[in-house]
């Protein structure tokens, strides 16, 4: 049974290191700066569990708000009322909207870090544009912009505006409050103004503006023009602008997008996506500024043990 119980150990820890050996991946905040250097924004714990058991999720209805941007720049945006705790894809969103269902847990005081360390990288006194992105698909992009989006009109009082730049797997329409029919696209074509292609959260000053009516060849707008010029209009409207770009390695796009952007950040989620793929996405880049990374998912075991222990003061304070 010794002997036994001995080798069975040793062989447990001989797969282990070996899989570590073969597809090593980020499983903790030190494998970030290891790999990266100091570019780390956040790590984001795993909240999955958190919707366990939650069936209510009370949004308000949605109302006109007031955009404040330059003199006689003001723009109104309006919504149809929605029956509350109604956003447009159910349970699957909610899910994801951690900043809002569960505003103090962990993971939503991270993202408030994320809202803060992110303000002091913006040096530059104009609306900042960021790009979210990934090196593959799956790895929490969309989450990430939500809820640093919806944190950073929350708590800071910010002018947010999320816009979906991913044409081929759109998702930020479902986290609105009510549906919209134009978007990014459309804005892109001419075909209609900015003002009509965004809806606002009722309590917050945060708008989305989804990818709007796109068909064969819509990827082609974010290549050319009329992108900059949707830009240079909402910048005059908003403090941030927050881009749900495409992941980079599938497709070109980002390699485009970047341009039009201020600062890059780079979700990673832990224990999925190989340090091979993301050093190669990230070389596949010409980006002028740093990449700040948002490691995403972690579990609990790969958190710093402060992280965890000042969680478990704060939760033991809140009861």
């Amino acid at each position: 049974m010794i002997l036994g119980f001995l080798f069975g150990g040793v062989l447990g820890m001989g797969l282990s290191v070996l899989r570590e050996r073969l597809t090593p991946q980020f499983r903790g905040p030190e494998d970030v700066e290891l790999l990266m250097g100091p570019q780390l924004l956040v790590a984001i714990p795993d909240f999955s569990f958190l919707m366990k058991g939650q069936h209510q999720f009370p949004i308000s209805m949605m109302q006109k708000r007031r955009l404040g941007g330059t003199e006689g720049s003001q723009l109104q945006v309006t919504g149809a009322e929605r029956p509350q705790g109604s956003l447009q894809n159910g349970d699957r969103c909610r899910e994801r909207f951690v900043a809002k269902v569960f505003p103090h847990s962990m993971a939503a005081e991270q993202y408030r870090v994320a809202a803060a360390r992110l303000q002091l990288l913006n040096t530059n006194s104009r609306a900042s544009v960021v790009a979210v992105t990934s090196a593959i698909k799956g790895e929490g992009k969309t989450t990430t912009v939500i809820n640093l989006g919806y944190t950073l009109a929350r708590d800071f009082g910010k002018r947010v505006l999320l816009l979906d730049c991913d044409f081929v797997c759109p998702e930020l329409k479902h986290f609105s409050e009510t549906p919209i029919t134009y978007g990014l696209a459309d804005c892109c074509r001419g075909d209609i103004p900015v003002e009509e292609a965004m809806t606002s959260f009722t309590d917050i000053p945060c708008w989305i503006m989804p990818e709007g009516r796109i068909g064969p060849g819509s990827t082609e707008l974010l290549k050319t023009g009329p992108l900059e010029r949707v830009l240079a209009q909402l910048r005059e409207k908003f403090d941030y602008i927050l881009l749900n770009a495409p992941p980079i390695l599938p497709v070109a796009t980002m390699n485009v997008l970047e341009r039009h952007t201020d600062l890059l950040l780079l979700v990673v989620r832990a224990n999925l996506t190989s340090q091979d793929v993301v050093k190669r996405a990230v070389r596949s880049l010409r980006a002028s500024n740093p990449i700040h990374v948002v490691l995403n998912c972690v579990p609990m075991n790969g958190l710093p043990n402060y992280m965890v222990e000042y969680s478990r003061l704060e939760d033991r304070t809140l009861v």
